[in-house]
Parts: C-alpha cells; sequence; structure tokens
C-alpha cells in the first residue's frame, strides 16, 4: 500500500457549523457557525465533510463577514452550480485538535455526564445541551422512578449547576427531585 495516498481518518468527531445556499455566481457559500463566538470556527483545522460515507478534508480559499453573515469560498469551487452540492452539508472538526482548557470545559464534554441533586439522588444522564435566548439548557436522559418522561430539562444557570467534574463526568445540581417524582 502507497503510504502517499492513505488520507488519515479524523477519530473523535464534532459538528461545528454548516454550509447554507450559494451566494454568488463565483461559488461563494454561505455558513453557518455553531460555535459561541461564530468567528472562532476559523481556530478549529481541518474541516471535514462526509459524502459517501468517506471523510474529506474541505480547504477553505478565504471567508469574510458579509451583512452580519458569514460567507465562505472554497477551494476550487468557482461556480454558483458547483457551491450549492455543499448546501446543507456539515461541518466537523476532530475534538482532538481542541486547545486543552484550564478549569473550562467545551460543551461537548457534558454529553453522557452523569448528573445528581446536593442530596446524591442519581438524575440521570447529559444527552444534549439546547441554546436558549435567556441561558442554555441540559436535557437529561433520566432514569427517575415514576417519572412519566424520559427527559429532563436543566436551566444552565449558575444557581442550579454546583459543580462540574470532567474528570469523574459529574454534574452535581441543586434540585428538589419532589419536583420530578410523581409529573
Amino acid at each position: 500500500m502507497n503510504n502517499k495516498n492513505k488520507i488519515l481518518q479524523p477519530n473523535n468527531l464534532i459538528i461545528v457549523g454548516k454550509f447554507g445556499s450559494p451566494y454568488s455566481i463565483k461559488g461563494w457559500i454561505n455558513f453557518f457557525s455553531f460555535t459561541e463566538k461564530p468567528k472562532n470556527i476559523f481556530y478549529y483545522k481541518p474541516w471535514f465533510i462526509k459524502q459517501k460515507n468517506i471523510w474529506k478534508p474541505i480547504p477553505i480559499e478565504n471567508w469574510k463577514i458579509f451583512k452580519k453573515k458569514i460567507i465562505i469560498k472554497l477551494d476550487e469551487i468557482n461556480d454558483r452550480n458547483k457551491a450549492a452540492l455543499f448546501t446543507n452539508i456539515k461541518i466537523f472538526v476532530d475534538c482532538n485538535n481542541f486547545t486543552k482548557l484550564n478549569n473550562e470545559y467545551y460543551w461537548k464534554d457534558l454529553i453522557g455526564c452523569k448528573v445528581t441533586t446536593l442530596t446524591k439522588h442519581d438524575i440521570g444522564i447529559v444527552k444534549d445541551i439546547i441554546e436558549t435566548n435567556s441561558n442554555d439548557v441540559l436535557i437529561i436522559k433520566t432514569n427517575i422512578k415514576n417519572y412519566k418522561k424520559k427527559d429532563i430539562l436543566i436551566p444552565f444557570l449558575k444557581k442550579i449547576i454546583i459543580k462540574i467534574d470532567i474528570d469523574l463526568k459529574l454534574i452535581t445540581i441543586d434540585w428538589d427531585i419532589n419536583l420530578l417524582k410523581y409529573n
């Protein structure tokens, strides 16, 4: 096997954005960043897309902000028709390339964490996080007996989220378990 032709496959991917519709006849594409600060997406490289079950790096030729939106020019995409082929394609990066944080964490680090109350009641496991205008919300797959719903929504607020231990994959919350038992 020729090692020159071997493409290294990313192993720990996370979605960071997606392409929108074509922007111009010269191949520019509207782009939606899912990072907290949209421009920060350009610090995370290389970008990958999945086409026909194969991960491919996607080189960026240029980008700019136009009317408060990000538009991107990809290498070798020089017309609107080629740009249209990328509409709604998601962009991934390898998490192993993220900067290591001290006493901080990425949202992706919270997925899979066990959630317990201050009184050591097990609430469940974080399965997702959603953004709202007022605050972020943890979606917790619950394992509470007699609780009719599969998921619990917990606001991500300092007065509720007491402690996050990424190493132990544990989040401690200040929440009254009696509010959840029979809903």
